[in-house]
């Protein structure tokens, strides 16, 4: 019988385990927001043999399981699912990247699903040594804001320690009073993931770094390794009465990553126009296209 127990400070070296080698370039499977978003997404795991099954919730209540990763045959253990889900009287649902998850889904003779995707959700993900360099025509305005920021301020970068996350937590609660984030269910419970991560941050092996100017963080990023070559950028707060505090801490903290992230995820952009510009001018190498297969065909204990 499977047994899916829910992910806790406890489960991440076993986590980590099959992440860091088998995982996608997925945020969701960062050890990071695993934890710190658990209170929305309830995330649970089981081990199917010698994968990882991690199990999600949605708004309706239903589950939703990621496609397994490790060694065991994914059909195989997905077909273990499917009896699993009967079992429960719920309607299988997997998610994935498209391709992948299309191709797979054919594959099990499980019956038809239909795949829904949203754009608004899609993973940006980005060479690592291209946020560092910044070269050529395409970068030329993102020069333009870091040699600005470099030309009006005498600033010094640090990784982030405990000591200083009191210091983050400021810059952060002032951004978001000023967009009323404790009015839009999106920032709130973005806010909330942020103090669970900055309560733990050293158990969930969070990494970051801020720029000072005067004595004072006006910019910070943080997060968690996806796997062996892709870092999560969870969390990024600047302030932005100052011109180019963003840019700067974005080509700082990546210049400073061990080089084995080649890649770097910057997560979605939720459908939000100016979120969205802003990374499209990045100009990521690929997207995450995250894809969920619904069953449809009918079923005995429907």
């Amino acid at each position: 019988m499977i047994e899916f127990k829910p992910i806790t400070l406890e489960d991440k070296d076993l986590i980590l385990h099959y992440t860091l080698p088998f995982a996608p370039y997925d945020c969701d499977f960062s050890f990071g927001n695993l934890v710190a978003w658990s209170f929305l997404s309830q995330s649970s795991f089981a081990l199917i043999g010698d994968s990882l099954v991690i199990r999600c919730t949605l708004p309706d209540g239903s589950h939703f399981y990621h496609l397994p990763i490790g060694v065991e045959d994914k059909v195989e253990v997905i077909k273990q699912l499917d009896d699993y889900a009967g079992q429960k009287k719920e309607v299988l649902k997997l998610r994935g990247h498209q391709a992948e998850l299309r191709g797979i889904m054919e594959k099990c003779l499980l019956g038809k699903f239909e795949y829904k995707s949203d754009r608004n959700y899609f993973d940006y993900v980005y060479l690592r040594q291209d946020l560092v360099d910044l070269s050529g025509k395409d970068y030329q305005a993102k020069r333009n804001h870091v040699n600005k920021f470099s030309k009006l301020n005498s600033y010094t970068y640090t990784p982030i320690t405990p000591d200083i996350l009191p210091y983050c937590m400021e810059l952060e609660t002032e951004w978001c009073k000023k967009r009323h984030c404790f009015e839009i269910d999106g920032l709130r419970y973005e806010y909330r993931a942020f103090c669970n991560a900055v309560e733990h941050f050293e158990a969930l092996g969070m990494v970051g770094g801020a720029i000072w100017v005067n004595k004072e963080i006006v910019s910070f990023t943080m997060g968690t390794p996806v796997n062996h070559e892709c870092f999560d950028i969870e969390f990024e707060k600047a302030n932005t009465d100052i011109d180019g505090a963003y840019a700067i801490i974005n080509r700082e903290f990546a210049a400073r990553l061990p080089q084995q992230y080649v890649y770097l995820n910057r997560e979605e952009d939720m459908g939000l126009e100016g979120l969205r510009k802003a990374k499209l001018s990045y100009h990521p190498t690929f997207m995450v296209e995250k894809c969920l297969a619904v069953k449809t065909n009918p079923l005995e204990y429907v």
